[in-house]
């Protein structure tokens, strides 16, 4: 690295930085809170997240005194609930200790921030000289070396470069670069680059191979029958999941294991308890977890007596209220897509 380039990424950043509104106003929560939003999730998405999040809780201290299950509810759609429940526990913490720490080893220490969180926090929100490498940033430093690095090297290749009192747009820029030019996959915008010039992976026409990247294990496939159960008055039928394990204390549709046929999804209900009417089928649906896949098949049907093992809630509690996981909401948005097909089983 040479200080050009440095100066050539810093003047880059300076013209085309996007004003996302936890930049315009980067303290320390509004950095942590961003950047835990980010984490495998769209910006699209988290820029709507985030002002509901502040709506709700404008300081730490009211994110720390908040109840849980309001916070599962505004963080619903977001996937990876367990970045919800380690928020929470990350603001009681820095509430407790009166504030956020300011170096990136103290950072660390907190619920939830891994290296990455905590460099950027130390480096945007207090100048501290710390860098933080994603995966956007990682893939710009091994295209412009025209080898792969890991995220770990490409710390320790950026952190003598940091530009003393610039940390905060040091690390910001190599994030922007390849978040808007640097593209993962298809073209990259190498004719807008800052870095073209100096670019080892451009020049051996490599842009499309680096970084090279391990094949991925198959996910294991498990099937579920999914019911979207309706009592006579109206009623939605939720049971909460297990307090730990994949979406703990979440709530979901009744389901069971396996791929059921209508005559099968019938006589669960019916050993449930239940009086059945208006069995009917929905559109197939899956989910994609990092580690495994949900291959979902989905019945609506109006039943009766409303069963104790069940939480009967209302459409607007549904929606108001109980934190609905995104595996289980594909199914209603399809119903109003593909409408139902009555069976008799």
């Amino acid at each position: 690295m040479t200080p050009e380039i440095i100066n050539a990424i810093l003047d880059w950043f300076g013209i085309h930085a996007r004003a996302l509104p936890w930049r315009k106003d980067a303290t320390p929560y509004h950095v942590w809170l961003s950047e835990i939003l980010l984490q495998q999730t769209r910006i699209a998405a988290v820029l709507v997240a985030y002002r509901r999040f502040l709506e709700h809780y404008p300081t730490v201290e009211d994110l720390a005194n908040g109840d849980v299950a309001t916070l599962m509810k505004l963080w619903e759609g977001l996937g990876y609930y367990s970045r919800a429940r380690n928020l929470k526990k990350c603001a009681q913490v820095v509430t407790e200790r009166g504030g956020f720490p300011r170096t990136a080893e103290e950072l660390q220490m907190l619920p939830g921030i891994g290296p990455y969180t905590a460099g950027a926090i130390a480096a945007i929100a207090f100048n501290q000289p710390a860098v933080a490498v994603d995966g956007n940033v990682a893939r710009v430093v091994s295209r412009l070396l025209g080898r792969t690095l890991s995220r770990e090297a490409t710390a320790e290749f950026l952190r003598p470069w940091l530009p003393a009192g610039k940390a905060g747009a040091f690390v910001q820029a190599w994030m922007e670069l390849g978040e808007l030019l640097c593209l993962p996959r298809g073209k990259p915008h190498c004719e807008e680059c800052p870095l073209r010039a100096h670019c080892n992976a451009l020049k051996a026409n490599r842009t499309d191979e680096l970084p090279a990247k391990p094949p991925r294990p198959a996910r294991p496939v498990i099937k579920l029958t999914v019911f979207h159960l309706t009592s006579k008055d109206g009623r939605i039928a939720l049971r909460k999941r297990p307090p730990t394990g994949l979406l703990a204390g979440l709530w979901e549709f009744p389901n069971c294991p396996g791929s059921l046929s209508a005559v099968q999804a019938k006589k669960w209900l019916e050993e449930q308890g239940f009086s059945v009417r208006n069995l009917a089928t929905e559109p197939p649906t899956r989910h994609l977890f990092t580690h495994r896949e949900w291959q979902m098949a989905n019945f609506q049907a109006t039943v009766s007596p409303e069963s104790s093992l069940f939480l009967w809630a209302t459409p607007d509690e549904l929606e108001n209220q109980y934190a609905l996981p995104t595996a289980f909401r594909n199914p209603q948005g399809r119903r109003k897509a593909h409408g139902n097909k009555k069976l008799n089983p």
